[in-house]
């Protein structure tokens, strides 16, 4: 085998080995991308809405009653 035929050969080598690496980063992040996809989620994000909505409900309640026994209170106070 000569030189030239040597340094051929190693270039092919090394061409198809950086070549195999990229085919792997590729798939590698693709499957990344799979794994951030929203659409796995859409139950998910309802679940979470519905939660957050029925705190808020609950918070408003609490709220209105604290309002509602404050001002019972205030108006039950003589000033005379």
């Amino acid at each position: 085998m000569t030189a030239i035929d040597m340094i051929h050969r190693s270039t092919v080598v090394a061409h198809a080995t950086v070549t195999l690496a990229a085919g792997d980063a590729w798939r590698a992040v693709a499957r990344r991308v799979r794994r951030l996809d929203p659409a796995d989620e859409r139950g998910d994000v309802e679940a979470r809405t519905v939660t957050i909505a029925v705190m808020v409900a609950l918070a408003l309640a609490v709220g209105v009653i604290i309002t509602a026994k404050v001002t019972n209170k205030a108006n039950g106070i003589s000033l005379e």
